[in-house]
């Protein structure tokens, strides 16, 4: 034990330290023995006799690249005195002002020994946020992404606290936040499995609701593609969320156009078993809204179902999302007719799409127009419209290498979830085997 070490643990066994001597000693210690320490101090609440000044006087003082065990645990305990206070929000905002930046510099090193206690931050961050408004909850946002890409500085690490921080940018209406700490590519984590149930857990909640960050965003095919990620993960029991996940799912990727039309062996025998049969009223939507009937008005089927349904279908805010699975029912439909026909009445248009004006035809022809589905040119003297099918866009070379990478290291990476569940079922069904046998009575 150093000089130092003992010095300073004599002062706080006597109840008595000085921010003065604090400060001095601190610098002498090595990392073990500031963690050791300050866990000590954390735990005995050795801090109490620390002013707000103090406090303050301190953070501004801490190098966060080479003190950042003593910065992570003061802002802690600052931030905790800080709700304690009258003055709770311009406190905390005070505060949070101070380090939102300069956590971004901490030693990454020393932040993942001490991880127990820089988790303890963000969660008080976190909870701060709740009680904050405006500009100063922005600010406690701000300091947990900040917080939580430090963490990524050596390698993509997903933790507990990262859906947590999802959850409160959605309440606070940014989710636009939470962008920096979101990663649509999930092959990393994928070849890195899950080792536990607890891990598993982490990435389920992970991926759910930073799918749900960027559906509130309206960046559906990057929802999509979270929502499937979500899906993708073991579990070993199934919950509410999973539910949501998949309605999110189904719908967008039919709005979407059906991007992801075959999905990854190892999603069916959970689908199939546990998911399916408890969203049979979203998959049934979905096949009524793909009918390729010729003649049919698609769209009043599609509205019939959705009334004689509504209780089941509006939960969980899906309201919004069901009705763009129906103006994506009006585009197919369109299309259909805009494929078919080089040139064509207004009339025609309106009865072979079953829109209800002229109007709502130019209004779903612009849409596509807009989305870079179809050309299209109407004529108001002689009441024809002229359509055409853009040419294809050409690839860019780099991405097209790019997304052939992405593909195989997803199909390595799906591969691999396929044989971990073959290898646990089969472990499954090999114990049940065993007990069996073992509980059979002599003679058999």
């Amino acid at each position: 034990m150093s000089a130092a070490f003992g010095a300073l643990r004599g002062l706080v066994s006597g109840n008595s330290m000085s921010y003065d001597s604090y400060m001095s000693r601190i610098s002498q210690m090595s990392t073990n023995e500031l963690i050791e320490e300050h866990r000590d101090l954390l735990r005995n609440n050795s801090f109490k006799s620390f002013s707000m000044d103090d406090l303050m006087r301190a953070l501004d003082t801490l190098d966060p690249r080479t003190e950042t065990i003593p910065f992570v645990t003061l802002i802690q305990v600052k931030l905790l005195k800080d709700v304690a206070s009258r003055s709770k929000a311009e406190n905390a905002g005070n505060t949070l002002r101070s380090v939102v930046d300069r956590i971004s510099t901490i030693d990454v090193n020393e932040a993942l020994l001490f991880l127990d206690y820089y988790f303890k931050v963000i969660e008080m961050a976190l909870s701060v946020a709740k009680i904050l408004r405006e500009e100063r909850q922005v600010l406690a946002l701000t300091f947990v992404r900040n917080a939580l890409a430090v963490l990524d500085k050596e390698e993509r690490t997903i933790t507990k606290m990262h859906s947590s921080f999802f959850d409160a940018c959605l309440l606070a209406g940014r989710p636009d936040l939470a962008l920096e700490v979101i990663y649509e590519d999930v092959r990393e984590v994928l070849l890195d499995p899950a080792t536990n149930t607890n891990k598993a857990k982490e990435l389920f909640f992970y991926y759910s609701h930073a799918a749900e960050v960027q559906y509130a965003l309206g960046n559906y095919r990057q929802a999509a593609h979270l929502y499937l990620n979500a899906l993708m993960v073991p579990v070993a029991s199934l919950c509410n969320l999973h539910l949501l996940v998949y309605k999110r799912f189904v719908l967008l990727n039919f709005v979407l156009g059906n991007p992801f039309s075959q999905l990854p062996h190892c999603l069916h025998e959970l689908l199939e078993r546990l998911v399916r049969p408890k969203c049979e009223v979203f998959d049934e939507l979905i096949r009524i809204a793909s009918k390729k009937a010729y003649k049919r008005n698609i769209v009043t089927i599609l509205d019939e179902f959705i009334r004689r349904n509504a209780f089941m279908l509006n939960g969980d805010n899906m309201g919004p999302l069901i009705l763009k699975v129906r103006e994506r029912v009006k585009h197919e439909v369109f299309m259909k007719v805009a494929t078919t026909f080089k040139v064509i009445q207004m009339d025609d248009v309106r009865k072979r799409c079953f829109l209800g004006s002229d109007e709502e035809v130019l209004k779903v022809m612009e849409e596509l127009v807009a989305e870079g589905r179809i050309e299209a040119e109407y004529n108001r003297e002689t009441g024809f419209l002229k359509f055409a099918i853009p040419p294809p866009r050409k690839v860019d070379p780099e991405d097209l290498v790019k997304a052939q990478k992405t593909l195989a290291q997803l199909k390595e990476a799906v591969g691999f979830y396929d044989e971990q569940c073959r290898r646990n079922k089969a472990y499954v069904s090999h114990t049940k085997k065993d007990k069996k046998e073992h509980m059979m009575p002599a003679g058999f």
